[in-house]
């Protein structure tokens, strides 16, 4: 209980860290307070109430904040609601915020100022169902990028994510379909995977669809992009898609990002899409034969090769 500490304006990094019959702790009315440190409760396994009212002055909450990404076997945290609705002046929360929360079911930043958030913000939060961003976020800002510019994964691993809701004066993103997307909808940064809908049809106007954005989307069957030109898929972006087909247009510059973006035999968990079609079409003229000539005939052969990790693949034409 630090509610008596009205003049603490900073909390540094591991205050908490690894205190294991840790149950409780009351930040609220600590209206001075302006930041939080990195790995403040990671690894608390008995933690289930983290008071936040009347932290109007909080400004950053540091990475790792609710676990300690170096460690590869991260203890769950039990916490079941985090209410950020008094944090006004919130506009910052670093890398892999939010990790093996598996009792949280909503995280709602719709008061907050937030204009960034950190790389993997968000992973294996099992039952979270539903996401509130507010009208400060700008998609730029979200994640990390690699060394060619693609995002890298910011939520994943999140099987029961059924709604994604931005404020509507946000002038950065929009939710279209069940995707978070940039306005211009260029981009596809995330979609409920949990959604009932069995059908996504993308808008013409994508480009790119960013990594892990449709990660374990198991409802869908049709993933259909046939009429966008997409020039950029990211890192695992349809992973583990198992009942979907992925249908995309006519465009011959796909750049697939690093690693297996599609499928990774490799990987277990990671079982691809059940199938992936490209629509690609083209008109075949035949000049030279007038009325009353010789009928000739011609023989076209299309051949199609594919390769996929250095096996080949089968095709149909």
């Amino acid at each position: 209980d630090l509610t008596n500490c009205i003049s603490l304006r900073k909390i540094g990094n591991w205050n908490f860290y690894d205190m294991p019959n840790l149950e409780s702790v009351d930040l609220s009315n600590l209206t001075n307070l302006m930041s939080i440190g990195d790995c403040c409760f990671g690894n608390v396994e008995k933690l289930t109430t983290v008071n936040f009212e009347g932290l109007t002055a909080l400004q950053t909450i540091g990475g790792s904040f609710f676990t300690w990404g170096g460690i590869s076997t991260n203890a769950e945290i039990p916490v079941a609601e985090l209410n950020f609705s008094d944090c006004v002046s919130l506009i910052s929360i670093g890398d892999q915020a939010f990790w093996n929360m598996p009792n949280l079911k909503e995280l709602d930043f719709t008061n907050t100022k937030l204009q960034s958030i950190g790389y993997k913000f968000i992973m294996h939060c099992d039952a979270l169902e539903t996401i509130k961003l507010p009208a400060t976020l700008n998609g730029l800002n979200i994640g990390r990028q690699d060394s060619r510019g693609h995002l890298v994964e910011f939520m994943t691993f999140m099987p029961a994510l059924k709604e994604i809701v931005v404020a509507q004066d946000n002038p950065y993103l929009v939710v279209d379909n069940g995707a978070l997307m940039n306005t211009a909808k260029t981009t596809i940064y995330k979609y409920a995977v949990a959604s009932q809908a069995t059908t996504y049809v993308a808008p013409t106007t994508v480009l790119r669809v960013e990594g892990h954005a449709f990660y374990e989307a198991k409802n869908l069957t049709l993933i259909d992009f046939t009429n966008a030109k997409v020039q950029v898929i990211g890192f695992q972006a349809f992973a583990n898609c198992s009942n979907a087909t992925l249908a995309l247009g006519t465009n011959s510059n796909y750049s697939y990002g690093d690693g297996n973006t599609l499928y990774d035999k490799g990987v277990n968990w990671n079982t691809g899409l059940k199938e992936i079609t490209f629509l690609l079409s083209f008109n075949i003229q035949i000049e030279g034969i007038e009325d009353g000539q010789e009928t000739v005939e011609e023989v076209l052969t299309i051949s199609v090769l594919a390769t996929y990790a250095n096996e080949n693949c089968d095709v149909t034409v």
